[in-house]
Formats: C-alpha cells, sequence, structure tokens
C-alpha cells in the first residue's frame, strides 16, 4: 500500500510551493503552548488525541511531499494508523538519528515524525498526549504556505473527536475516514472500515509493523 494523502489536504496544500519561512536547525523553535487548544485536544480519548496527531502531522508530510523523496514519514505515518487499531502491531520507534535530517524541508520531517512518536507513545500507555498535538499544531503552521485550509480542517476534527470519541480513557481505534470533512462518518462504520485498513495495509512490507500471520 502506497500512502494516499486524503483529498482535504491535497485540494489544500501546494506541495511544490518554494520554501518561504524562515528556518535555521539549531535556532528555529515552532513548539509553542496553546492552553485552549490543549483543552479542547484533551477532550478526546487517549486513541482520538493520537489520531489528532497523525492527521496533523499528514498535512506536513504532504507539504513536503515533492521536496524530499524519503520514504521514511508517509511510512510511518501508515503504521501509526495500524498502531491505532492495535498497539502492539507497530513499533513506534522511528530508527532514524536527528544528524541526518538537516535544512528546512528534512528536519521540519524528522521534527513531525520525532514529535508524533511522542504522542504515540504517550496515547499506548494510556496518557493523554494534548501538549504534543499542539506542538505539531504550530510546526504545521510554520512550514505551510497558506494554514487557512488546515485551520479549517482542524476545527472540523476536532468537533468531530469530541463528538465521536470523547473521553479519558484509552477509547476505540480510530478510523483515518473519522477525520475526513466530506465522510459522513457513523461510529458504526468503525470496525469495517478499521478491517479495510488493516487488509491493505498488511500486503506491504511496512518496516514499522509486525502483524499477526492471516488465518
Amino acid at each position: 500500500m502506497t500512502m494516499t494523502f486524503p483529498h482535504y489536504i491535497r485540494a489544500g496544500v501546494d506541495p511544490q510551493a518554494p520554501i518561504t519561512f524562515e528556518w535555521d536547525d539549531e535556532t528555529t523553535n515552532v513548539f509553542l503552548e496553546d492552553a485552549r487548544l490543549a483543552q479542547r485536544v484533551g477532550a478526546s480519548t487517549a486513541r482520538g488525541i493520537a489520531a489528532l496527531s497523525i492527521g496533523i502531522t499528514e498535512w506536513i508530510v504532504y507539504r513536503f511531499s515533492t521536496l524530499s523523496d524519503d520514504p521514511m514519514p508517509s511510512t510511518y505515518l501508515e503504521a501509526a494508523w495500524v498502531g491505532l487499531i492495535n498497539w502492539d502491531y507497530m513499533n513506534v520507534k522511528h530508527g532514524t538519528k536527528l544528524k541526518d535530517w538537516k535544512g528546512p524541508v528534512r528536519r521540519p520531517l524528522f521534527l513531525a515524525i520525532r514529535t508524533l512518536k511522542e504522542s504515540l507513545e504517550m496515547a499506548s500507555k494510556g496518557s493523554f498526549p494534548a501538549e504534543w498535538t499542539v506542538y505539531l499544531y504550530f510546526l504545521t503552521l510554520h512550514v505551510l504556505p497558506d494554514p487557512k485550509p488546515f485551520r479549517r480542517w482542524l476545527d472540523f476534527a476536532l468537533t468531530r473527536m469530541a463528538t465521536h470519541f470523547a473521553g479519558d480513557d484509552m477509547g476505540t481505534p480510530v478510523p483515518r475516514e473519522a477525520l475526513d470533512p466530506d465522510f459522513d462518518f457513523k461510529p458504526e462504520q468503525a470496525s469495517a472500515l478499521l478491517d479495510n485498513y488493516l487488509r491493505k495495509v498488511a500486503a506491504t512490507k511496512n518496516p514499522y509493523l509486525t502483524l499477526p500471520a492471516a488465518p
């Protein structure tokens, strides 16, 4: 399965846009805090917050998709959705080193995946990584050519998570389609959507996954 980015990201981001944002590997700090946003994010379950983190990271990875041919970020994202189904299926550690990811394309990609890893690790232990989701939000704002479509999507995504995946526990797995504004998601669809995604990914050799053998 080759990672296909959702239509709402492809419509909202030009991946060929030139780099116009300021970036310095040593001094750039885009990991800011927003208590109000963290509160909205934190209304979701641990899995719901992790799903938001994955969904936000997809915007970052797609933004650089024509500027970097390294498969690691998209491969990791593909596995992350499986991790939400069963944490034991995913090797959360990305296995890459900071020194190999330099410059205004590769360093933001590395930071996005590293931040996502932290979010997934916390969620898999039953914690609530809202602050890591907020960090990803600010990184996304920094690198996108036009952040308005992203902001609109995030407002929708937060509302949908609060509607269907609210709680103070681990929560149920979140299908990727739950973050699609044009998909009329109903909770009773979740099982079939998750099974379909898992079947597709099982046919790949994703290095971040250890899936059970088919019966």
